[in-house]
């Protein structure tokens, strides 16, 4: 199953590249003007007060289904040159980089790192199926072809991963969380 995953590897690097350029990029831009990140929690704050209402299944539900829709567009549009796949990963970077200049930097880690060690991986693995279709795309124009065989395997990885990332997000990371406060 991991080999569907080593023959796209160059593609994986050159997100995670993007994916450690925009969350850098978010991070001093942030530090820069402190008011980016208040923004984004006053326009955020609504929609955190609806999903830490929901009972934890629930939540794990909504975290899944949105990570698996947004990786699965990542991965399927980016034989449209890759151009969906690169926004869609600089924008979370972005987002998450900007995030880490407003709490404490080993809760931030602390927080994004149990289930960040599936889910990002995850969003990698797709975004570089997304750049490899994309190059692909580039090259071949319309008569590219997709093995589909492997792309059902990077898919079913991708949901596994995924999956269990929901589960922690929303079962084990808060209790991290709350031991650090």
């Amino acid at each position: 199953m991991f080999n569907c995953v080593f023959k796209i590897k160059k593609y994986i690097v050159l997100a995670f590249f993007f994916f450690l350029i925009s969350f850098t990029l978010g991070y001093i831009h942030s530090l820069i003007a402190p008011e980016l990140l208040d923004q984004m929690v006053e326009g955020l704050s609504p929609l955190v007060e609806k999903l830490t209402s929901l009972p934890n299944w629930q939540l794990a539900l909504i975290i899944f289904f949105n990570n698996v829709l947004k990786v699965s567009l990542s991965m399927f549009l980016g034989v449209f040159f890759g151009i969906i796949p690169f926004f869609f990963l600089v924008l979370n970077g972005y987002v998450l980089g900007v995030v880490a200049t407003g709490v404490d930097l080993n809760i931030f880690f602390a927080s994004i790192a149990p289930h960040g060690i599936l889910e990002i991986p995850a969003l990698l693995i797709g975004v570089g199926m997304g750049f490899s279709l994309g190059f692909r795309a580039l090259k071949y124009g319309k008569s590219i072809e997709v093995d589909w065989r492997e792309l059902k395997k990077l898919t079913i990885l991708i949901v596994i991963m995924l999956l269990l990332a929901s589960l922690i997000e929303t079962y084990i990371t808060p209790t991290i969380i709350n031991l650090l406060i």
